[in-house]
């Protein structure tokens, strides 16, 4: 029996308490995700038996719970409804260790902290429900969720995050007779926003960039114990590598300025803007640049690296605003 992945639905909800779903089961906040792989994946740990024995076969092992992993790819969507509100995917930020403030009837701020706690940053609750090809569906659920985020911002394109992380592990749930959640449902019904026109600001001066990615870069550290029906407990998000990404460009007058921020070891803002003119999402923080490359052919490209850093103010790399 063929499994209709693309006939699927994923809801992600903030958990109160870490591990336990707060939903009792009856997801409602729905999200469109990208592509036929799976989103909450069980995993099980062979425990081996290697005990010796006279001959070549090995002995039965044993199957035990460990842990899900879990993957959503989607696209970028602004604010839920009114100025102030949060976009429908804001457990997936506070899951990627962002801190939440709600202005009310201005803005949804995101900003990027380094110690979480379930008052600063909770971890989320997964589902994905996923239809077969007799009508019936399957239910994966993971808790305790916690990962990093990845934005992607490629011009003429839909912008896009993944989310790439780890939660406790739950058994696929029996089948049913239940169908997938409405499309309407999605979202909140809101549209995803296109990098054209994107804005990027460097320094006080504004440059066009073909494509932009940046990710938190986070440890996903397993904290594991024998306490439970599984073997990993919950997750914790510990500082790694710096947080950061890369940026592809053609436009000499950025070259020029990246090449004086190299001789100065020059730390800037940056700060990249995508509106659809109802919705606006702002992500910056302060930078410096790594090592650029450069390719051939009659239009040169440049492709620079960069890292988030305390630029003086004592901030933590990325922020993150919705108008």
């Amino acid at each position: 029996m063929a499994d209709m992945v693309r006939e699927h639905a994923v809801a992600c909800h903030t958990e109160a308490t870490e591990g336990t779903d707060p939903t009792s089961n009856t997801p409602s906040n729905w999200i469109a995700t990208l592509g036929d792989g799976p989103k909450v994946q069980p995993q099980l740990l062979p425990v081996l038996d290697e005990s010796v024995r006279a001959h070549h076969s090995g002995l039965p092992h044993k199957m035990v719970p460990s842990h899900s992993d879990v993957t959503l790819p989607a696209y970028v969507r602004g604010k839920e409804s009114a100025a102030g509100d949060a976009p429908i995917w804001n457990d997936i930020l506070l899951a990627a260790g962002f801190d939440e403030t709600l202005n009310a009837a201005t803005s949804a701020v995101y900003k990027l902290v380094t110690h979480h706690t379930m008052a600063v940053a909770p971890s989320m609750t997964v589902f994905e429900e996923r239809l077969f090809d007799d009508g019936e569906s399957r239910l994966f659920e993971s808790n305790a969720v916690r990962g990093n985020l990845t934005f992607t911002l490629e011009m003429d394109t839909f912008a896009s995050y993944t989310f790439e992380g780890k939660g406790t592990y739950n058994a696929p749930g029996s089948k049913g007779s239940a169908t997938i959640t409405a499309s309407s449902t999605y979202d909140a019904d809101k549209s995803p926003l296109v990098v054209r026109n994107m804005t990027l600001s460097y320094d006080s001066s504004n440059y066009c960039v073909e494509s932009l990615e940046l990710g938190t870069r986070w440890a996903l550290e397993e904290v594991r114990g024998t306490c439970g029906n599984n073997s990993l407990d919950h997750i914790r998000l510990e500082r790694n590598e710096r947080a950061g990404g890369s940026m592809t460009f053609n436009d000499t007058s950025l070259w020029d300025a990246i090449l004086t921020a190299y001789g100065t070891d020059a730390v800037a803002a940056l700060s990249i803007t995508l509106s659809d003119g109802t919705d606006t999402v702002v992500i910056e923080g302060d930078i410096q640049f790594d090592q650029y490359t450069r390719d051939g052919g009659n239009v040169g490209r440049f492709s620079v690296p960069f890292v988030f850093v305390d630029g003086g103010s004592g901030d933590d790399d990325i922020t993150i605003t919705f108008t």
